[in-house]
């Protein structure tokens, strides 16, 4: 059998580990594979001999035969080659509205448990369709007598717990169990390894979550028994290594998941304590009581706002822990238990299993007739999420909804999801739960890092959105293999037309404007009294490219602690897009210093609902960018009626007007890397900085001229309003109809 096996692969997230322990069992029974990795931002755990292994079995995409995606279901796309098989695991007690969505568009369905299965069949799938697959495991590795992998400074009877710092893995009563249940000097350790999940943690926010619950339940972190939290993540042969040497395998989580810590411990000869829900027994392992509760605006899961999950009482969790702790023959009479349970989790007899299932599949194809004359069209990117591509996409999304003769079918590929998709919006609803009863005409991707591997059907279009100029040397290939690449301002156009790119294989799309979202007459968000006065307001990362550092200094020599403002800085916190930086340890000192000049620094997820309120909250915005593919930022925030302090260079000299904004003069700069994270260019590229001096003075000069600011605020709402979204819509669909018609693939 032929199979594109689209999943992680080398990090230690419970998707990637299950995949290289299937996938080995697949090619031991002779399937044809070739392997997709999904991007994900965690470091690898695999050999280079094992790395060999994979690249050996990866051979080119069969047309027909089967794809697996294993992968969270909001990441599911129905277009793929041959039959679609989704192996997932959802996180309530019953599937939330977006896992739904996306399960009925697959032709085949694999969940971990009966429950879940259970669980769809009353949500409407059919039963053929839905099979219960367990957690894959190689029981050669995952053994009791595992080669040994002690963890630093553990003791007495070990405890080990795989989790992450939310809500759904249960961090929190797990620290609360376990100060109830021992005391400083007992001869016990619990060693935490962080979870490599969907929204990958480590070890500090652990820590920090973990404190946080002991104090809330009123013990001194500082006197307790012994915990350690591994600072890695680890390998399977570690992991294994890990639980053979433990005493007891805690599993505290509200979700059940794919299941994979049970798994492991049952292979590994380990008892489990959890809940009997998610699949611990009385054979096995320590039930713990669990209460079914609403999950309720849980932040990181509003998802899941109208599910349930198993919330395991924190004092029958200790009360385990402790019996676990003094029953040795316990432990090894359940772990035994474990042992031979674990076969239906052998990884061959689960490949044997699936590999069955798919032989007796069929296309579950959507109901309905094609109409003809439509351009079916494919959007692929973050939607729901928080980061600026996502906004673009559900804007461009809801505005190619509307008279372009083009079906858009929307497919989700960002894993942290900061917005639940309203029941409200009709065209984004439409597009997201739409499956084309044909094989598209054209595939447009929107996402970052970009994705150049050819799509099942159709053209593909890539948006790149690049703000050094050149290139990266790890996109050149793939880029020169897109049918068609769209772009959002003629400033990257211009670039990637010096860097060689023919004229004819670059659109420019340009961003618009919600004018129904963002104008003067919408509510403010209410800042209280955390930022009084004129407020300066900064949206974005804190890190070089957009100037933090700039803003940063010029607001420290603009103003002092007596004048009457106050900077609010508004960035994606820990787990957003940017890695920690020195402008954002400047950001917080600021933040904290009663001497200097106020700022508010705001790291929370903000809603998209939210965004429009807090600009209406401050009077500038100021955006001190050293490079921008657009700065939708900018624009959205003229249209709400803010003035905008902004270099004169790049994309935004379009909209920047001197009567509508402050434009200040950038000059050239060399960067002085020619590596941004990943991607690496032939040479430093030039930027474009303005003066620390020229900022200050300007922010001064909004500061001690209130009339000059409304002026401006009125002519930013006529600037920014003029630019919509449905022209970028009828750009758009006209490339879709071309593209369409006369299909291409460029060369190289």
């Amino acid at each position: 059998m032929s199979i594109v096996w689209r999943s992680r692969l080398l990090d230690a997230s419970d998707h990637a580990a299950g995949t290289r322990a299937v996938v080995r069992a697949l090619d031991a029974a002779g399937a044809q594979l070739s392997l997709q990795q999904t991007p994900w931002d965690a470091p690898s755990v695999v050999s280079e001999a094992e790395l060999a292994w994979f690249a050996r079995r990866d051979r080119p995409p069969a047309r027909t035969g089967t794809t697996v995606q294993r992968t969270l279901a909001r990441l599911l796309t129905p277009y793929v080659h041959g039959i679609g098989a989704a192996w997932t695991a959802f996180a309530g007690e019953v599937p939330d509205r977006e896992t739904l969505l996306r399960l009925r568009q697959m032709d085949v369905v694999w969940v971990p448990s009966a429950a879940q299965r259970d669980a769809l069949l009353a949500a409407g799938l059919e039963a053929d369709r839905v099979l219960e697959v367990p957690e894959p495991v190689d029981l050669a590795v995952f053994r009791p007598d595992a080669p040994p992998f002690p963890a630093p400074g553990a003791h007495g009877t070990v405890f080990v717990a795989m989790c992450g710092p939310g809500p759904a893995d249960g961090a929190d009563l797990l620290a609360r169990a376990w100060a109830r249940a021992f005391r400083p000097g007992d001869d016990v350790t619990l060693v935490l390894v962080p979870a490599v999940g969907e929204r990958t943690s480590g070890p500090e926010p652990l820590a920090d979550a973990m404190v946080a619950a002991i104090r809330a339940d009123g013990h001194d972190p500082s006197a307790m028994a012994d915990m350690v939290i591994l600072d890695e993540p680890l390998a399977e042969h570690r992991v294994a290594g890990l639980l053979a040497g433990a005493a007891a395998v805690v599993v505290p989580a509200r979700a059940a998941g794919l299941g994979r810590r049970i798994a492991e411990a049952a292979a590994t000869g380990r008892p489990v304590i959890g809940a009997r829900a998610h699949g611990v027994t009385d054979a096995t392992g320590w039930t713990v009581e669990a209460r079914i509760v609403p999950v309720g605006d849980v932040p990181g899961h509003r998802e899941l706002a109208e599910s349930r999950w198993h919330e395991q009482d924190p004092d029958a969790l200790a009360a385990a822990l402790a019996e676990a702790h003094a029953s040795p023959a316990g432990r090894a009479a359940r772990g035994a238990a474990g042992r031979e349970s674990a076969t239906r989790h052998d990884h061959h007899a689960v490949a044997a299993a699936a590999l069955a299932h798919l032989a007796a599949a069929v296309p579950a194809r959507p109901a309905g007739r094609l109409r003809l004359g439509l351009t079916r069209a494919v959007l692929e990117g973050p939607v729901l999420g928080p980061s600026p591509l996502a906004g673009l996409n559900r804007d461009l999304a809801r505005a190619l909804a509307h008279g372009w003769e083009v079906a858009l079918s929307v497919v989700e590929a960002e894993a942290v999801a900061a917005d639940v998709l309203p029941p409200d919006d009709d065209a984004l609803v439409r597009a997201m739960a739409l499956r084309h009863a044909g094989a598209p005409h054209v595939v447009v991707r929107d996402q970052h890092p970009p994705q150049f591997a050819a799509p099942a059907h159709g053209a593909l279009v890539h948006f790149l959105h690049w703000e050094f100029g050149a290139l990266p040397e790890q996109w050149r290939a793939g880029a020169a293999a897109l049918d068609e690449i769209w772009v959002a301002s003629p400033h990257v156009r211009d670039a990637l037309l010096a860097d060689g790119v023919h004229p004819d294989r670059v659109t420019e799309i340009p961003m618009g404007v919600d004018t129904a979202r963002f104008h003067p007459g919408t509510p403010e968000m209410d800042l209280a009294d955390a930022a009084p006065g004129l407020r300066f307001l900064f949206v974005g990362g804190l890190v070089w490219r957009k100037g933090a550092d700039l803003l940063l200094e010029a607001y420290a020599r603009a103003f002092t602690r007596d004048d009457d403002v106050t900077l609010v800085v508004k960035d994606f916190g820990a787990g957003g897009p940017y890695p920690p930086s020195p402008e954002a340890e400047r950001a917080a000192r600021m933040a904290a210093d009663p001497r200097g000049p106020r700022v508010l620094r705001l790291t929370g997820m903000l809603p998209a609902a939210d965004i429009p309120g807090l600009y209406r909250a401050c009077d500038a915005l100021v955006h001190p960018d050293r490079a921008e593919a657009f700065g939708l930022t900018m624009l959205e925030a003229m249209a709400c009626g803010l003035t905008v302090i902004a270099p004169d260079h790049g994309p935004a000299g379009g909209f920047l007007l001197p009567d509508a904004a402050i434009p200040l003069p950038a000059h050239p700069v060399r960067a002085t890397s020619n590596r941004f994270g990943p991607w690496t260019m032939a040479e430093p590229p030039l930027v474009g900085e303005v003066a620390v001096d020229d900022l200050a003075a300007a922010m001064r000069r909004v500061y001690e001229d209130p009339a000059g600011v409304a002026a401006r605020a009125a002519r930013a709402v006529e600037v920014a309003s003029a630019r919509t979204w449905t022209r970028a819509a009828g750009i758009a669909a006209d490339r879709l109809r071309i593209l369409a018609a006369t299909p291409r693939r460029a060369a190289a």
